[in-house]
């Protein structure tokens, strides 16, 4: 088995495609509604994808549940997010290869961004 997606249901759909679609970059892949519910899908067809439900049906504190998106280049990432009003904990590295910081999106739901580096 592979992983396919991962639903999260959002308060508000708008304020959350701003994030994970304008802010993150995750490119969309459709947008429609089902039984009056509107439905975002995101990512890369050939990849996991997330699946934002707006039906106003967040959890709100964001309990248990993490995203995580990689880029290339962590410090590039976290100015230009910064400079849109995200803000972030500080970057943790738990091994030389690997370093990474934790904001939340519109719901409180926990976004890792990651940066795995390259040797040499």
């Amino acid at each position: 088995m592979k992983l396919n997606l991962m639903t999260i249901h959002v308060a508000d759909l708008e304020t959350s495609l701003r994030f994970y679609h304008v802010l993150m970059g995750l490119p969309m892949i459709s947008r429609f509604s089902a039984h009056g519910t509107e439905i975002a899908m995101l990512g890369e067809n050939d990849q996991p994808r997330l699946e934002l439900v707006g039906d106003g049906v967040s959890a709100g504190n964001g309990a248990g549940l993490s995203v995580g998106l990689k880029t290339d280049d962590l410090d590039e990432a976290m100015a230009a997010l910064k400079d849109q009003g995200v803000s972030f904990e500080e970057i943790i590295s738990p091994g030389p290869h690997v370093r990474f910081a934790f904001t939340r999106d519109p719901d409180g739901y926990t976004v890792q961004i990651l940066e795995e580096v390259r040797k040499g």
